[in-house]
């Protein structure tokens, strides 16, 4: 699975492209949604007792993250 970063004024976003062809797959593995999937490997949800925040992860989150999934793909 490959993760694009773009560094745009210091701010790091990051996206999976659509054509990943990894990214069915893991879809039909997991039976979720291939665009949630897309959405939350780059955002987090943060629950408070008042509000939903979701606010997109760092790079240094996201690599964290693609590493656990590789992982698990292994195993």
């Amino acid at each position: 699975m490959f993760i694009v970063y773009e560094h745009v004024l210091e701010i790091c976003e990051c996206s999976v492209q659509k054509s990943d062809e990894h990214l069915p797959v893991m879809a039909e593995l997991l039976g979720i949604d291939t665009e949630q999937i897309r959405f939350w490997l780059c955002n987090r949800k943060i629950v408070t007792a008042n509000e939903t925040v979701t606010k997109p992860l760092t790079s240094t989150q996201v690599c964290s993250i693609t590493n656990c999934c590789n992982f698990l793909f292994v195993v």
